[in-house]
C-alpha cells in the first residue's frame, strides 16, 4: 500500500490530535498515506497527514493509477475508491511487506520462496510497462505477501502513465537512468 516516498515514519501520536476518524487497526503509516485495517478484513488506505493538500492530491493521483489498470493478480486489487473521503478500500494483504516479512524470517526462506517472489514481481511489473505505467518507488517495500505468500505489486503514488511525469519525487536509489523511456525498452 502507499507507504511509498517514505523518507521518515510520521508518528502515530498524531492521529488524535488532528481528529482524525479512525478506519480501523494501523497496519501502515508513511508520509501520505495511513493504512488501516477495517472491520471487515479490507486495508483502507487514506490520506496523511488528514487534510494535507499534497496527501490528497497523492492519494488521487494514486486511485486514478489504479483506474488506468486492469485487473491483474500480480497487483494488489483495489475494491473501491471513495471521492468524497480519497479512501481507497483495498484487500488485506496479511503477511505484510516483503520488507518487513524478510526482516522477520529471513533464516528460514527458503532460496525456491525467494526466486517465486522475483518472478512474481517480474510479472508483475512486467505487465505495468506493457501498460505504460512505471512505478518509481519499486521496492520490497512496494510488493505486499497474502495469506499464501503470494507477491502483488502495490503503491502507485509515485508512479508514471501515459507520459505523465511522477507527482511525487523517487527515492534516488530507485529511479531510472536519465533519458530512460520505457517505451524504447531502456
Amino acid at each position: 500500500m502507499r507507504l511509498a516516498c517514505l523518507k521518515t515514519r510520521a508518528d502515530t501520536s498524531d492521529i488524535r490530535k488532528n481528529s482524525y476518524t479512525s478506519k480501523g487497526k494501523i497496519i501502515g503509516l508513511g508520509v501520505s498515506g495511513l493504512v488501516e485495517l477495517s472491520e471487515e478484513g479490507y486495508a483502507i488506505k487514506s490520506p496523511w497527514p488528514p487534510g494535507s493538500e499534497d496527501s490528497l492530491s497523492d492519494m488521487r493521483f494514486e486511485a486514478k493509477v489504479y483506474n488506468y489498470l486492469d485487473s491483474h493478480h500480480r497487483l494488489i486489487k483495489v475494491i473501491d475508491w471513495d471521492a468524497e473521503e480519497c479512501c481507497l478500500t483495498m484487500e488485506n494483504m496479511s503477511n505484510g511487506t516483503l520488507k518487513d516479512y524478510l526482516e522477520k524470517n529471513n533464516a528460514c526462506i527458503s532460496e525456491p520462496q525467494r526466486r517465486r517472489w522475483i518472478l512474481q514481481a517480474m510479472e508483475g511489473l512486467a505487465y505495468l510497462h506493457k501498460k505504460g505505467v512505471i512505478h518509481y518507488d519499486f521496492k520490497p517495500k512496494s510488493v505486499l505477501l497474502d495469506e499464501n505468500l503470494e507477491a502483488k505489486i502495490a503503491d502507485f503514488g509515485c508512479s508514471a502513465f501515459n507520459g505523465l511525469k511522477p507527482t511525487a519525487g523517487a527515492d534516488l536509489r530507485y529511479t531510472p537512468p536519465k533519458g530512460g523511456n520505457i517505451s524504447s525498452g531502456v
